[in-house]
Formats: C-alpha cells, sequence, structure tokens
C-alpha cells in the first residue's frame, strides 16, 4: 500500500498559517496533543487530484531552538523526518523578520516551499517582490497567497508536491565568521563516519552552538568513545558563549540581504492610519502622557458610567422587581419567611451580582478595544 504523503506547516504566529491549514483540509481535520506535552497537535487530509495527503499544523513559532515547549515539539518534528515537505507560511508584509525561522529550516536539509501569506496585506502597503530572486537564494519554490481567499492555494499545493517528487534540499551558505567556519568544519570531520539521527551539517552548527538538547542526544547514542572525547575536548578548550550568538546574527545577515534583494518597495512609503496611531501613541515623549490619558478614561468609563450609571440603573430595576414580587406574595397573604427567602435571599442576592455586570462588560470592551 502507498504511503500517505505528509506536508507540514510551518511559520510564525499570526503569518496566516492556520487559515491556510483550515483552507486545505476543511472539515476532515482532528486536533489532540503531541505525546508527553500540552502543546496542541492538528492533523488533516487533503484531497488535491485525486490523491490524499497528510496535512499537519505545527505550532506557531519564531524560531527552532530549544528554548519552549512549542518550539521542541515543530524541531523534533522537523528532524523525524515525517514530513516529506515543508510549506514555510510567510507573512509577507513581514518578509525579513520571517526569514530567520526560514534559514534555520533551510539549514535542517529539508525540502522547502515558501508561501508569502497576506499577499493582499503587502499590495496594500505597494510592497511587492521579486519571487524568482527570492526563490534563486533560498532555493525554494516561492508562492503568493491569500488563504483567507483562497487565492494561490492550489499554486501552493502544487508547489509542494512537485518538490516532493523532483527536488533536492538546498543548505544556504551562511556568511559566518571564519573561526564559526572553522569549527563546525572541524565538528562535521568529527562526526562524518557517524549514525546520526539528524543531518551531519545541522548537528555540526549545533555543537557549536552548544545546544543542550542535541548534546545530550549525541551523548545517549552508541557512538565510539574517541568521537565523545572530541566533543568534549572541543568544548574544553574552543567553545564561547559569542559562538552562539555569532550564529544567529549569521543567519539575520542572511534574512536581510535576501529579503533586501526580493523585496522591491515603493518609492514613497505609504502611511496607513493604523501606521500613524501607532507612531502618536509610541512617542518618546508623548506616548507615556497619552497612555496615562488613555487609562484614565477607561477608569472614568468603567466606575461612573458602568458602575454608577449602569449599575445604578440596575440596581433600581432590582428594586423595582422586588417590590412588584413583595407586594404580589403578600396578595397571598404569603407567610413571612417565604417573603423575606424571595425578597431578601433571592432578589437582592442576585441583583448584587446583576449590579457588577455593566461594570465589568464595560471594562472587558475597553480591554478589547485596546
Amino acid at each position: 500500500m502507498k504511503k500517505e504523503q505528509c506536508i507540514a506547516l510551518v511559520g510564525n504566529p499570526n503569518s496566516g498559517k492556520t487559515t491556510l491549514f483550515n483552507r486545505l483540509t476543511g472539515a476532515s481535520q482532528h486536533v489532540g496533543n503531541w505525546p508527553g506535552v500540552t502543546v496542541e497537535k492538528k492533523e488533516g487530509t487533503l484531497q488535491f487530484e485525486g490523491e490524499s495527503y497528510r496535512v499537519v499544523d505545527l505550532p506557531g513559532i519564531y524560531s527552532l531552538g530549544a528554548f519552549s515547549e512549542d518550539e521542541i515539539v515543530a524541531r523534533d518534528y522537523i528532524l523525524s523526518g515525517e514530513a516529506d515537505v515543508i510549506i514555510n507560511v510567510i507573512e509577507a508584509s513581514n518578509l525579513e523578520r520571517n526569514l530567520y525561522l526560514t534559514t534555520q529550516l533551510l539549514e535542517m536539509g529539508k525540502k522547502v516551499v515558501l508561501a508569502l501569506n497576506m499577499a493582499d496585506e503587502a499590495d496594500r502597503k505597494q510592497i511587492s517582490f521579486d519571487l524568482g530572486r527570492l526563490s534563486e537564494l533560498t532555493g525554494a519554490p516561492v508562492v503568493k497567497t491569500v488563504a483567507l481567499r483562497g487565492e494561490g492555494v492550489k499554486e501552493l499545493v502544487q508547489a509542494a508536491i512537485d518538490t516532493m517528487e523532483n527536488r533536492d534540499p538546498f543548505i544556504p551558505s551562511l556568511p559566518y565568521k571564519a573561526t564559526v567556519a572553522h569549527h563546525i568544519e572541524h565538528i562535521e570531520t568529527l562526526l562524518q563516519d557517524a549514525s546520526l539521527p539528524y543531518p551531519l551539517k545541522w548537528t555540526a552548527i549545533k555543537v557549536v552552538e552548544g545546544d543542550a538538547h542535541v548534546l545530550d542526544k549525541l551523548r545517549a547514542l552508541p557512538l565510539p568513545e574517541s568521537l565523545l572525547d572530541g566533543i568534549d575536548e572541543f568544548y574544553q578548550y574552543h567553545t564561547s558563549d559569542s559562538f552562539e550568538l555569532d550564529i544567529v546574527d549569521s543567519r539575520y545577515s542572511f534574512a536581510h540581504q535576501v529579503a533586501g534583494q526580493s523585496i522591491i518597495r515603493p518609492e514613497e512609503e505609504v502611511v496607513t492610519l493604523t501606521d500613524k496611531i501607532d507612531r502618536l501613541v509610541t512617542h518618546k515623549y508623548l506616548g507615556i502622557p497619552i497612555f496615562a490619558i488613555i487609562m484614565l478614561a477607561v477608569f472614568q468609563l468603567t466606575f461612573v458610567v458602568g458602575e454608577e450609571w449602569l449599575g445604578g440603573l440596575a440596581a433600581n430595576l432590582v428594586d423595582g422587581l422586588g417590590g412588584l414580587l413583595e407586594n404580589w406574595l403578600l396578595s397571598f397573604h404569603s407567610p413571612g419567611w417565604l417573603v423575606s427567602f424571595m425578597i431578601d435571599g433571592v432578589i437582592n442576592g442576585v441583583g448584587a451580582v446583576i449590579e457588577f455586570v455593566p461594570l465589568i462588560t464595560i471594562l472587558y470592551l475597553l480591554l478589547g478595544l485596546l
């Protein structure tokens, strides 16, 4: 029986990744948790031109470090090799920021397709792209999409299938410092004959970075003692905290270079109303006074309008209802204990809660607006 091929979706939070997942899978999806953690796991089935593909929506992450459960889950799944191709969902308006994660995916030696999602937002800001140049620099097919409207989704799926079947992984040459590049080559040479669970180049980079997660995995493998001694010797004489920062800087430099050669910006920057508001409220001198005024307005609206006006109105309504109920009960010559229970217990008890409802409602509406 033919194995069902797998497509993994990877991207930053708020890149439209889950919207794309919903567009690809429709109702044929299920949600659970990844084994051993509380991170949500989403899987679904894509039907395309008579074939069935498994689609996995990995957690939204900014990098493939090992500093959070989301990052560990995403990294371990990608390294497991279960995914035949990775669709890297990128927010088109923030290409450079998203390319850091792209760089890490390429370092892993995985087959990648770039989805420039929310392309309509980039168009609105008059930002365009040299897709051919972006594809050339990253070694990955690039497709513009608007997942919310389904634009470009069919072309994206076709590119993913073509990449699965016809393309080899592309590992970029990052602008490492000479010392870092030398150490990576040294570790590669040290590990080249070992049976590793991870790609050789990526493992060497992680060793030089001092990635504790990867080092623990290596030490748990049945590797030759001489090899482990070589890694320990490297850490004893050569490691420095700056190596990790140097490698991170190299990734950012690569992302900056790729974005700089791929983005075609308008001659005059388009400033939207949102941009103008952002600049005003984050102003160096005006930001704090504006924040104080907004908080004062929230306080006044919550306690004056919510508590005194609407809360008072609610209290009057409850009192009126209590009076009507009391008169009605007395008209039937109800016993005193029943009248007291209904008025003092039920009506006044519920009324005390109802009086706070306007206050809480206005507070949450204002916080949601902010």
